[in-house]
Order: structure tokens, then sequence, then C-alpha cells
């Protein structure tokens, strides 16, 4: 069994930059304008909603839009922004994991 790649964290102050409206909260969290362009039915995020969390490393420990926004969706923005590619792995299928599997298919 193959390790899946798993990408680095970004570091927090590499995405602010590229989000608007940032304001820090009391708590050491910031909230910003959601970076989709999906948000809001197409229009935007004109009242910030999103919600980042810093690691005491300043990486990127999460971050959580309250409209609603797709997480899965909301992350591979959010590490484009902070300049880390995603996991390209892909799974391999069993039968070109095995040898004897793939000569009894083409043989």
């Amino acid at each position: 069994m193959t390790r899946r790649h798993t990408p680095q964290r970004p570091y927090l102050q590499d995405i602010l930059p590229h989000l608007q409206r940032v304001r820090k909260q009391r708590d050491g969290s910031y909230m910003a304008s959601c970076p989709l362009p999906t948000h809001g039915k197409g229009r935007g995020d004109i009242h910030p909603s999103l919600q980042l969390w810093e690691n005491p490393d300043g990486t990127l420990a999460g971050a959580k839009c309250y409209a609603g926004c797709d997480g899965r969706e909301l992350w591979r923005k959010l590490l484009e922004l902070g300049g880390v590619r995603p996991a390209t792995a892909t799974r391999r299928k069993w039968w070109t994991a095995t040898g004897s599997a793939q000569r009894r298919w083409w043989k």
C-alpha cells in the first residue's frame, strides 16, 4: 500500500493578504470575506463570514464559512491562496497493484 502525499499546511500570514475585509478577533482568530466565487449565490461575500484559526507555529489550523460553503472547496481555495499545491496522489486499481490479476486479464 502506498502512502498518500499530504501537503504542508499554509501559513496564515501568506493567506491573509489575498482575502478581503480581514479583521482580527479578540480570541486571536481572523474574520474575512469568503474567497469562493459560489458564495452568496454567486454574488460574493459582503459581510465577512469566514473564520480562520492559527496554530502556535503560524500555520493555518482551521477555517469555517458560516454561510455554509463547502469545506473541501474552501480548503482547496485556501491552499491555492497560500501557495501550497494540493495532494495529487490517486488511488491505484487493485489489478494494477498485483501482477497475477493483470496476467489473468491479458492472457
